[in-house]
């Protein structure tokens, strides 16, 4: 049977490895040298309204994927034989990663990426292989 010093050195150790496994997950970010929060990332195949307001200096969609979400942008390893990125404007086929530069920050609602067999089972209008799609929502007027 454990003694209490051990079960109650237990029990701390297992809450804080638990409170500490968001953080490295991407939840909840440390401050910042202002003192704010960073936003969180929470999820690395979408980007958000409120990502997209929390960093200053963006004039489009993408310049958003280039700061917030690089590896959108980059088609190596097995994905590279697939082919380039598809770019989706509100389920629309708009052309590849250089049609981010088309829309403006101000009119995007959110983003989300698919990777390549994702982007095949679930989008249309490939007629050659694709290495993944990002698919940009409009805000609602």
């Amino acid at each position: 049977m454990l003694k209490p010093l051990a079960l109650a050195l237990l029990t701390a150790s297992i809450t804080l490895g638990a409170c500490a496994a968001p953080a490295a997950q991407g939840g909840t970010s440390a401050p910042s040298a202002s003192g704010s929060a960073a936003p969180a990332r929470s999820d690395r195949d979408r980007l958000t309204r409120a990502d997209i307001d929390a960093t200053p200096g963006l004039a489009t969609a993408y310049d958003a994927v280039q700061r917030l979400r690089p590896h959108w942008l980059r088609v190596t390893g097995a994905r590279a034989s697939d082919g380039q990125v598809a770019v989706y404007h509100n389920n629309t086929r708009v052309g590849g990663p250089e049609a981010l530069r088309q829309i403006a920050i101000e009119t995007v609602g959110s983003m989300r990426y698919l990777d390549a067999q994702d982007a095949s089972n679930q989008l249309s209008g490939f007629n050659r292989p694709v290495g993944g799609a990002i698919l940009v929502s409009t805000l609602r007027q």
